[in-house]
């Protein structure tokens, strides 16, 4: 055996398994940082899901919390609120918002309680009317009609400011 052939066919030989394990090296290095790529655009994906999730969530929620105060009268609103808001599906009711609602509804009830002496609805004798006229230019109401008319706008105040809450709840997120 000569060794001059042999020689080059060595360093030919450990020339090429170098360059055999540079690849692989190389290649591995891309493939994990391809892995990472690919598994932070999935974890990213993952979050876009659950954050779109919890807004569809949220938007029931709130869908719901307004169909309540839109289609319920006075009397049976603070029951179905406290129903509403110890059931699961107000966990996604941000807080600051049932917050708010309740202060107004407080308000309203507050209002309602220091008027609640005024008597029931009556009829006027002519000179009660005409007292009443001459000193109230809405057309001579009876206190309990202003406050049945001042409720009315309360009521209705209440209503549009939480739809209002509603929806800016919703355009937040």
């Amino acid at each position: 055996m000569d060794t001059s052939t042999f020689t080059p066919e060595l360093i030919l030989g450990i020339i090429g398994t170098v360059t055999g394990i540079l690849s692989l090296i190389i290649s591995l290095f891309f493939t994990r940082k391809a892995i990472k790529q690919a598994d932070k655009a999935l974890e990213q994906s993952d979050k876009n899901l659950i954050t779109q999730l919890l807004y569809e969530d949220k938007k029931r929620a709130l869908m719901k919390l307004q169909s309540i105060i839109d289609g319920t009268k006075l009397v049976e609103l603070r029951v179905k609120l406290d129903t509403f808001f110890k059931s699961i599906e107000s966990s996604y009711v941000p807080r600051d918002v049932s917050n708010r609602i309740y202060n107004m509804l407080e308000e309203l009830e507050k209002f309602e309680d220091e008027n609640a002496a005024y008597p029931t609805k009556r009829k006027m004798d002519e000179e009660e009317a005409a007292f009443y006229e001459a000193s109230d230019p809405l057309g001579g109401m009876t206190e309990f009609e202003q406050f049945e008319y001042e409720f009315g706008e309360k009521i209705n105040s209440f209503k549009h400011s939480s739809n209002y809450i509603i929806k800016e709840s919703l355009n937040k997120f």
